[in-house]
């Protein structure tokens, strides 16, 4: 008895570790996404962002994964919880930006979206439009990933009532939906795809068959990643600015490499389960992992101040990495305030 508590509890920190990686690989990814185009000393700078973008697909499937072996009893408690966590920040920032970063009453006007969570719809459907705040468009993020929240109750009971097979049916019915949503104007699907992908990958430990084939998988997984690159390229010189390729390849291409790496990672973090504890128990690595939130939230409003036009290659990016690191560290302070002073 003894022996299988302590190889659950191996495991879960093979789990853990894994997806803690995970979390902070995927914020260096959208960092670089969004600076790599000023790196003009790399041939074709400019187009390599697309393949860093992944890091948004990718916290996608680890929130899933997160939830895929939980049982949420109180659900109205841990929702508010989450929309704490992950909403209040967006708010205070927002606050931030319109009080010292005024640009005309459009930055007023927009701050109900953000109070209201709703930035992120758009990327749900073209069918809606709203003037973003300049340094806060990358929050859609956050509203997608709420209404994925909103989803758990649903797939705790098909966890539940419902077989393997008839969930791993229901899943490909789901990307193939996803797949012609995109011609009708509704292009998020995908977002969810992949939340409910992760939920499952870890509610029937599906990851635990990839790692005892993980030799063919990993061979033949490299294969169809470097394709994916090459079809996203090819795509993208003949059919650029059109639904099939902005809203069908872009989003099938980046959730297959995003999936990928995932469980690459995963049988890595479970195969070298000790150095990567070590990694992770990393003082510095677990700064990272716990501001990486906030960091996401504030880093993109430096690039709106044009420092990569103004200095050099170096100094703009040590004045970015100072500004995100600084700036994370006061968001969190403030969006953890009103918490704090409730206690008194």
């Amino acid at each position: 008895m003894r022996e299988k508590q302590n190889q659950k509890k191996i495991e879960l920190q093979d789990y853990n570790y894994g997806v803690a990686v995970l979390r902070v690989t995927a914020m260096f990814f959208i960092l670089i996404c969004h600076i790599i185009r000023y790196y003009d000393f790399i041939p074709k700078s400019e187009n390599l962002g697309q393949f860093f973008n992944i890091g948004v697909q990718i916290f996608f499937v680890i929130s899933g994964i997160l939830y895929g072996n939980r049982d949420i009893a109180n659900y109205k408690l841990w929702i508010w919880h989450r929309w704490i966590k992950i909403c209040i920040p967006v708010i205070v920032w927002d606050i931030i930006l319109v009080v010292f970063c005024m640009g005309g009453g459009k930055k007023i006007s927009s701050f109900l979206i953000y109070l209201f969570n709703i930035q992120g719809l758009p990327w749900i459907s073209d069918c809606f439009y709203f003037d973003q705040i300049q340094g806060l468009a990358h929050t859609w993020f956050i509203t997608i990933i709420m209404l994925c929240y909103l989803l758990i109750p649903v797939l705790q009971y098909i966890k539940k009532n419902f077989s393997v097979k008839k969930i791993k049916w229901g899943i490909i019915f789901l990307w193939i939906i996803a797949v012609i949503f995109p011609f009708v104007r509704i292009q998020g699907l995908f977002y969810f795809a992949l939340f409910i992908t992760g939920y499952f990958i870890r509610a029937f430990s599906f990851e635990d068959y990839f790692i005892k084939k993980k030799r063919k998988f990993i061979i033949l997984g490299s294969v169809l990643f470097i394709v994916s690159m090459i079809a996203r390229l090819v795509f993208r010189r003949y059919y650029d600015n059109t639904v099939l390729y902005n809203n069908v390849i872009v989003s099938i291409t980046m959730s297959y490499m995003a999936l990928y790496f995932i469980m690459l990672v995963l049988t890595i973090a479970k195969c070298f389960h000790t150095s990567i504890g070590r990694l992770c128990a990393n003082k510095a690595f677990r700064g990272l992992e716990k501001y990486s939130l906030f960091v996401y939230i504030v880093h993109y409003e430096f690039l709106n101040f044009g420092i990569y036009e103004k200095y050099s290659l170096f100094i703009s990016t040590i004045l970015f990495i100072i500004w995100s690191i600084v700036m994370a560290y006061i968001l969190k302070l403030l969006s953890e305030l009103p918490l704090k002073l409730k206690k008194y």
